[in-house]
């Protein structure tokens, strides 16, 4: 079980308010740090910044963006976890 602390809610927090706030490309490099922590934030980031920036483009990128980083954060958490224990 993971241990949720005010750093890492703090930065999900973060990431999930900056679309609102910063650029999107900071917006994406603050999910890519949560998602170290909470993976989902990335996918959750990603749906949030396709809701603002719909209209431009065609096709809602971020959100698979999103899911490729969760994916990614969840299998190096995983290593990561895996390591330490060994």
């Amino acid at each position: 079980m993971q241990r949720i602390t005010v750093i890492t809610s703090g930065l999900v927090f973060a990431a999930l308010i900056a679309p609102f706030f910063f650029p999107w490309q900071l917006s994406v490099l603050l999910s890519i740090a949560a998602s170290f922590f909470f993976p989902p934030a990335a996918i959750l980031s990603g749906v949030l910044l396709d809701a603002l920036y719909s209209g431009a483009h065609g096709f809602p990128y971020f959100t698979p963006l999103g899911v490729v980083i969760s994916v990614v954060a969840y299998f190096v958490q995983q290593f990561m976890k895996t390591r330490i224990m060994s």
